[in-house]
């Protein structure tokens, strides 16, 4: 008689705590790879087999091969409970059936050699409390736990599989692909990338410079020349492309003139078709593209000028997400700036990634000054590797004044306000990422009459003129001497110069009150320099 095995297994009931026909995938590589033609033999024996791995059940003998027959170590020793319980049912008796689960991924690209943590969730109402989990991700080995952490290794796609065994069988897998890439891409710096083809309008050019200001990033910086209306400098056709790929930001730094502002800046990108892909900070001066499009996408207000600020825009925003990119183009309208270390990062987060804190130090009074009066100027300096958002001044804790957002930070305050005595100035920097540096404090003692005696009110300004450079002078180069006198029937609190009317440099507190200017960051013709003279009374002259 021939006896039908699926018959048999009809016939047969999976115990409580036994094992699903389906948990037996011979073609899953990465755990029974190895033991695929004994598990083959185990679930779908061949009649009449003469050689090894014999069938452990002997569907013509209804019985099983534990003693009489030879049967490999491998069935033997790991599989023999498997292949008990899977002859023993049939898949019109299983209970469960595999389930799918996710790995959510925060994003479509995530930086390489970061750590990035993933978490298994399972269907609702499955708790992973008594389940094995196993993860496995590309480069990676298998890892247990509900948790999985790992940092790829290698650029290009990602995958990462996860398994979640019940002791009663129930199971659910789940996978997940993704993209790692390097977290930033130096593209533009000290040099541009191989084969660029530059050019120049407006009146712009390409002009490296090794310091006024200092560069950003390495030993170069290019600097706009100073001109008005749309200027700018580019180039093209680089075989040393940029590949743009989902979640990538494109980012570049600039230094604005604080004596030549523009009014607007635009970054412009070329993928070997076209430059309809540009981002643009301040006003809407430059009529490339179409407003609210990728060849035209407003990215936020101006910088601060008189440092390195990063100018950043997401890939997606300009169209450039999956292309390649082969030519760049910095752009401004009217003023000047100077430009560095543009190319791609990962992701926003780490773009803008900023743990750095600024510096910052009080310069103005000077520590242990006696300070009198309703004009009395104060003075820090302040510096980051980014940007400074803001200085405030604080005294004795309390803030003074309002946030100081540009250079030079200078505060000018009335010390009548504040009783007699020993007082601590001090004041905060903060950077666009919110990191923040507090000065270390200067104690200097405030000291105003307070008698009964009436004193005649201060109302004379005092005198100041211009000692150089004559009248009518021609001046060129980086180092021309200005300087002033100045004089007052109390005292000099300060002495601004200012060139077409806008300052230049920071007041001077004390003589000599001379300064050296570059004249080349000024246009060719006729300028009017003055100076402001400020008493501690706040007439000025």
């Amino acid at each position: 008689e021939i006896v039908s095995q699926y018959a048999q297994n009809d016939r047969r009931v999976l115990p409580p705590s036994g094992l699903p026909l389906g948990n037996i995938q011979t073609g899953f590589s990465t755990t029974l790879y190895y033991y695929g033609p004994e598990l083959s033999e185990l679930c779908y024996p061949q009649d009449g087999a003469t050689n090894a791995p014999y069938p452990f059940y002997d569907r013509w003998g209804d019985s099983y091969n534990v003693s009489t027959e030879f049967v490999i170590l491998n069935q033997g020793r790991s599989l023999a409970n498997l292949a008990y319980l899977a002859t023993l049912t049939s898949s019109s008796t299983q209970a469960w059936t595999s389930v799918g689960a996710q790995i959510p991924v925060p994003t479509n690209t995530v930086p390489l050699n970061v750590p990035l943590t993933l978490t298994l969730q399972p269907p609702a109402g499955l708790d992973l409390t008594n389940a094995r989990v196993v993860w496995e991700a590309r480069d990676q080995e298998p890892v247990y736990g509900t948790n999985f952490t790992f940092a790829p290794v290698c650029a290009g796609t990602q995958w990462v599989e996860v398994e979640a065994t019940w002791p009663d069988g129930r199971r659910v897998f789940g996978t997940n692909q993704f993209w790692a890439d390097s977290p930033v891409v130096d593209w533009v710096d000290d040099c541009l990338p191989k084969a660029a083809v530059l050019d120049a309008d407006g009146g712009d050019g390409w002009k490296w410079m090794t310091n006024d200001p200092t560069p950003y990033s390495g030993a170069l910086a290019h600097q706009s020349t100073l001109s008005s209306g749309l200027h700018e400098h580019y180039f093209a056709g680089a075989t040393t492309s940029m590949a743009v790929s989902a979640g990538n930001v494109l980012f570049a730094y600039v230094y604005l003139d604080p004596t030549n502002i523009p009014s607007e800046l635009m970054l412009q990108w070329n993928d070997g078709v076209s430059w309809e892909h540009r981002a643009y900070w301040g006003a809407n001066d430059i009529t490339y593209g179409s407003a609210g499009t990728a060849s035209r996408y407003y990215a936020g207000p101006l910088p601060p000028a008189g440092q390195w600020a990063q100018l950043a825009v997401p890939a997606a925003a300009v169209g450039l997400e999956g292309s390649v990119v082969s030519g760049m183009a910095f752009s401004l309208y009217n003023g000047r700036a100077t430009w560095d270390y543009a190319g791609k990062a990962a992701s926003i987060s780490t773009s803008i990634a900023d743990t750095s804190p600024p510096n910052v130090a009080i310069t103005a009074p000077a520590a242990g000054a006696t300070v009198a009066g309703v004009a009395v100027m104060t003075i820090a300096s302040a510096t980051d590797d980014i940007a400074v958002a803001g200085v405030q001044f604080q005294l004795d804790g309390a803030n003074l004044g309002s946030v100081l957002t540009n250079a030079p930070y200078t505060l000018v305050w009335n010390t009548v306000t504040v009783p007699n005595g020993t007082h601590a100035l001090t004041a905060i920097a903060t950077d666009m990422a919110g990191n923040s540096t507090t000065a270390s404090p200067v104690s200097m003692v405030v000291s105003n009459v307070t008698s009964a005696t009436t004193l005649s009110a201060d109302t004379t300004p005092p005198v100041v003129a211009i000692t150089a450079p004559l009248a009518g002078a021609t001046v060129s180069g980086s180092a021309i001497t200005v300087s002033a006198t100045a004089t007052d029937d109390v005292s000099v609190a300060s002495v601004q110069f200012q060139l077409d009317g806008v300052n230049l440099g920071s007041p001077l507190t004390a003589a000599p009150y001379v300064v050296a200017w570059d004249s080349t960051t000024a246009t060719n013709g006729a300028h009017s320099l003055t100076a402001v003279a400020t008493d501690p009374a706040g007439n000025s002259a």
